[in-house]
């Protein structure tokens, strides 16, 4: 009796280790896969973000506990082996709906991905060519980075380059130079050279300064353009989150009365505007209540208070009122999951602005939470790389 009773139980020992196993295994991407269908589920909702940087990570736990699950099986077949295998192939459906998705997307947009990319380092960008002052205002210095193209690079042409300005995120309180150092790496070297500007953050309520701090930065650009080879006709305005949201501002009202620069001289008009998931629909975020500055509900900080403590600032530090036909064109990208700025508040103000007769491309970037292009070899920030030089040779190149 004994010697048939050890080898049973000693395969009922390995397979319910095995299922132990696959279950532990599978639990990361399944929480993953959840969060990613149910992007607003409490908890469970933020592990979606993880597609965009673990996509790959998702698939290689899914194979191996499959593998797992299938030992288990073989080694003593029962129903909790079944059900452990059958739990691995519900959650590599999952993962298989979200890749076939991704790639579509980037497919519609005539980008590549690459899973393999997630799990390799990422080179490091290099350091900025130079870094300046623009200005001081009220004490405080106004700086910028500037990343040239090099040598060889397109876009060369006797008037110089097109350039692109960036305006850093942060909530209007936080952030500085340098925060997207791939993405000015992979501008540069598709010959936009980029100028990334500061500005006065919060506190105090910088809701006039900031704007107009960032008019500051294209008032300047003109003065040393041709040091670094810029055409000044050629100068698009981008920015992430709250950046974002101040390079609407800037595109649209640089040059006009609306909103003059915090150090004088005369603005270059940008020719083109992008914003990755901008922070713009103040009131909209404010009421959504998803995000806290310093204590506070953003953007009160920034602002000053609530909306119906202060309805007219919170008009005046949005763009929107200055949306009119002749706006440079717009790219809009914001993530499909974002927590922070919510993807419906997105594209409801990229609504407003094409009524209001603005030439406005919005890309929704699936699976992607605020910040995603953070992430220099995320899926997202993977697409931003063909995405925005199409655009920018679209409207600053080809016209």
């Amino acid at each position: 009796m004994t010697v048939g009773f050890e080898p049973s139980r000693s395969r009922l020992f390995a397979r319910a280790l095995l299922g132990a196993l696959a279950i532990v295994v599978l639990l990361p991407p399944a929480l993953v896969l959840a969060g990613a269908f149910l992007p607003d589920a409490p908890v469970v909702g933020r592990f979606g973000a993880f597609v965009n940087s673990n996509l790959a990570l998702v698939w290689l736990l899914v194979v191996v506990a499959a593998v797992l699950a299938a030992s288990a099986v073989v080694v003593a077949r029962s129903p909790f082996g079944v059900a452990v295998l059958a739990l691995a192939v519900l959650v590599g459906a999952g993962a298989g709906v979200v890749t076939i998705q991704v790639f579509g997307f980037a497919g519609e947009h005539w980008a590549q991905v690459s899973l393999l990319r997630q799990l390799t380092p990422t080179p490091a960008p290099g350091e900025p060519d130079a870094r300046v002052t623009i200005a001081t205002v009220d004490g405080e210095a106004l700086e910028a980075e500037i990343w040239r193209a090099p040598e060889g690079a397109p876009n060369a042409s006797p008037t110089g380059r097109p350039a692109v300005v960036f305006v850093h995120g942060g909530g209007f309180a936080d952030g500085d130079l340098g925060m997207r150092p791939h993405t000015f790496r992979y501008l540069a070297d598709a010959g936009y050279p980029v100028v990334d500007v500061s500005y006065r953050l919060t506190p105090p309520p910088r809701w006039q300064d900031a704007p107009r701090d960032v008019v500051c930065a294209l008032a300047w650009l003109p003065t040393v353009a041709s040091l670094y080879g810029i055409d000044v006709g050629r100068v698009a305005a981008m920015g992430e989150s709250a950046g974002g949201s101040l390079a609407l501002l800037a595109g649209y009202g640089a040059g006009t009365d609306a909103l003059p620069s915090s150090c004088g001289g005369d603005p270059l008009r940008p020719a083109a505007v992008i914003a990755i998931s901008p922070a713009a629909d103040l009131e909209g975020i404010w009421a959504d209540g998803t995000l806290q500055i310093q204590g506070r509900r953003f953007p009160e900080a920034y602002v000053g208070g609530p909306p119906a403590e202060f309805p007219e600032r919170y008009e005046a530090a949005t763009p929107f009122r200055l949306a009119r036909p002749d706006a440079p064109p717009t790219l809009i990208v914001t993530g499909g999951i974002d927590h922070l700025v919510r993807p419906a508040r997105v594209i409801g103000r990229a609504e407003r602005l094409t009524s209001a007769g603005v030439d406005v491309r919005l890309v929704v970037v699936p699976y992607a939470d605020h910040g995603f292009d953070g992430e220099a070899n995320g899926l997202g920030a993977q697409v931003l790389e063909v995405i925005v030089p199409a655009f920018l040779a679209e409207v600053l190149v080809a016209s």
